[in-house]
């Protein structure tokens, strides 16, 4: 059962929830298709400091069934314009593989108060040039 399927990706570390917990929780879901109940999410590593994001999309692209060659590091990379990455460009890196995502934030632009925001120094070095974007 999907019950029994949640208790042992749980097990395993996933941060899986049933329909019925998410509606006790307020939350509402789009149709799912059936295959997505079984879907699992595999762990890939990242190759450098700065595309942990890029890593995410890969997994989650995999677990999408994307094919590894399409979605490796490499071929994320090359649809980015840079190698500074926030988590608008992840968005529309999903959507260039026709995945549909939501994304909110509180910040309308990259900036010095972001960089605050994140309490680290990390995005220092390209802050000036991502703003100007």
């Amino acid at each position: 059962t999907l019950k029994k399927r949640v208790a042992q990706l749980r097990k395993k570390g996933f941060d899986v929830w049933t329909e019925d917990e998410l509606e006790r929780e307020g939350w509402t879901l789009a149709p799912l298709p059936p295959a997505a109940a079984d879907a699992a999410t595999p762990s890939m590593a990242q190759a450098a400091d700065w595309d942990c994001g890029l890593a995410c999309v890969q997994m989650a692209l995999l677990s999408l069934d994307v094919p590894p060659p399409a979605c490796s590091l490499k071929q994320l990379r090359a649809r980015l314009s840079s190698d500074s990455v926030w988590t608008a460009d992840l968005v529309y890196l999903l959507a260039s593989y026709g995945i549909q995502c939501e994304y909110l934030t509180s910040e309308l632009s990259a900036g010095a108060s972001s960089a605050e925001k994140a309490g680290s120094a990390f995005y220092a070095s390209s802050l000036e040039a991502d703003a100007a974007l």
